[in-house]
């Protein structure tokens, strides 16, 4: 079972990859003007270029949600950091327990 959940994550995780892919050549085509041919270029250049280069491709990919598909802000930045949406939902989670479990303790 634990295979099979593993594999279902990284097919998961290299759907939303590809994904990021495609808004990332929306963006560069959105912002640049860039064609197929130099968004695959820039795309190998900003995988090689390692952790500047992937913060660049979010920017961009975030740009191409917002203005080439026409997303809002807030949808872009959770499917382009889903790490970071998922910590928001954490933290967010924690308080109210909190919260919840001291207004209880009290009473």
């Amino acid at each position: 079972m634990q295979v099979i959940g593993g594999i279902v994550v990284f097919g998961l995780w290299g759907c939303l990859l590809l994904f990021q892919a495609f808004a990332f050549f929306e963006g560069l085509d959105a912002w640049f003007g860039l064609g197929t041919a130099a968004s695959i270029l820039a795309f190998v250049v900003a995988v090689l270029a390692g952790q500047l280069g992937s913060f660049a491709m979010i920017v961009v990919a975030i740009y191409g949600m917002v203005h080439g598909w026409g997303w809002p802000w807030w949808q872009a930045v959770a499917v382009a950091c889903p790490l970071l949406a998922i910590g928001f939902l954490m933290a967010g989670s924690l308080g109210i327990t909190t919260v919840m479990l001291r207004a209880f303790r009290r009473s």
